[in-house]
């Protein structure tokens, strides 16, 4: 019966979709309502929904195509086919690499080793105490007690979920994400679960100047081919109003670059389910244009992940979030999701792209 009512709830947004209060992204002559509800009806046929990103890819505007896109359902039936074959070659089928991206505490330890820069992982935070790289048990109370500002991560919630900003106020109570909490409070927080400990870190300068609240992350996907890790593409993701997280669902707005200049590309895009903001070209915080603005180490950061990506080779398409510092750039996290929505929204269609690098692998 429920999945009854998934699928007609799903079909009852397929036919609406023309009638709805979608927000338009892109302007240009518009495809018929029939057209629309028939694309849908292809998209729901081969994914089991709705296209909820179907104006966001501007795939309302004629002369797009939805075939250039590659919806959840394809992406992850590439990638558990390539994994098999990349498996196979390396032989190693008997064994699970997943938790080398899945883990934050294994992966963030795990590129340490190789030598890549990476924000450092502190310690392994269950209850009220952590197990530093040293061996030694501390509690996390004096971590507070010592006054200085550190970031917790549950080791393998994605996006923004798990994600908390702590900067002691007192020697019992803490700012989490920016709201005043006692010690026991917190430690409700993290009951249940592990979490890395890690030093908070900011962005470089010069992308502090669009928004300083949050770090900044830059989100760049590489794909595996026979002929090793390529560079599919990126985009820089800017924090809004006063929020310690750069998640797009939380307000960001995800920003294209060309890694080449080292410069942002003209619009930024804010996720579907913001109200009233689709598409900018100045942040709307600080007013700065995006169009043509200089970015250090875009380049180096790209150089970064594909080196980086090496040392998974059993993983088909990896999402980098790396911060980018005064001195370059350090990795966050590698996503074997790497959210391919945003990233298409930003940098057009990806399914030709991502077959051809499955292809090469057969």
């Amino acid at each position: 019966m429920n999945f009854l009512k998934k699928n007609l709830y799903q079909l009852y947004k397929v036919l609406s979709t023309p009638f709805s209060g979608f927000k338009r992204y892109k302007g240009g002559q518009q495809k018929s309502a029939l057209t629309v509800i028939l694309e849908q009806l292809r998209w729901f046929i081969t994914e089991g929904n709705a296209n909820e990103y179907y104006y966001l890819f501007g795939l309302n505007i004629q002369g797009s195509r939805q075939k250039d896109f590659v919806g959840r359902k394809e992406i992850l039936k590439y990638r558990e086919k390539a994994e098999r074959i990349l498996y196979r070659i390396n032989g190693t089928a008997s064994l699970q690499y997943d938790v080398l991206t899945k883990d934050k505490f294994i992966a963030g330890n795990y590129f340490s080793a190789l030598g890549l820069p990476v924000i450092p992982v502190l310690g392994l935070v269950s209850g009220n105490y952590s197990l530093t790289k040293q061996g030694e048990r501390k509690e996390l109370s004096e971590i507070i007690k010592n006054g200085t500002p550190f970031v917790l991560k549950n080791i393998s919630m994605e996006a923004a979920d798990g994600f908390l900003m702590c900067e002691p106020v007192s020697e019992d109570s803490v700012l989490v994400n920016g709201i005043q909490e006692s010690i026991s409070e917190l430690l409700k927080k993290l009951s249940g679960a592990r979490y890395i400990l890690q030093e908070k870190i900011q962005s470089h300068s010069e992308y502090r100047k669009f928004n300083g609240t949050a770090l900044n992350t830059t989100r760049i996907v590489t794909i595996l081919t026979s002929e090793g890790p390529v560079y599919l593409g990126g985009f820089q993701s800017f924090a809004t109003g006063t929020s310690k997280v750069d998640a797009w669902s939380q307000g960001a707005v995800y920003v294209g670059f060309d890694s080449e200049r080292s410069s942002l590309k003209g619009n930024g895009y804010f996720h579907p389910g913001i109200p009233g903001a689709a598409i900018c070209d100045v942040h709307p915080d600080s007013g700065l244009k995006f169009e043509n603005h200089l970015l250090p180490y875009l380049k180096d950061a790209v150089e970064l992940c594909l080196k980086a990506h090496e040392y998974l080779y059993n993983t088909f398409i990896v999402g980098w979030d790396i911060a980018i510092t005064d001195n370059g750039p350090l990795i966050v996290e590698a996503n074997e999701k790497p959210g391919m929505n945003a990233f298409q929204a930003i940098n057009g269609g990806q399914r030709s792209r991502i077959i051809k690098c499955y292809q090469s692998l057969e």
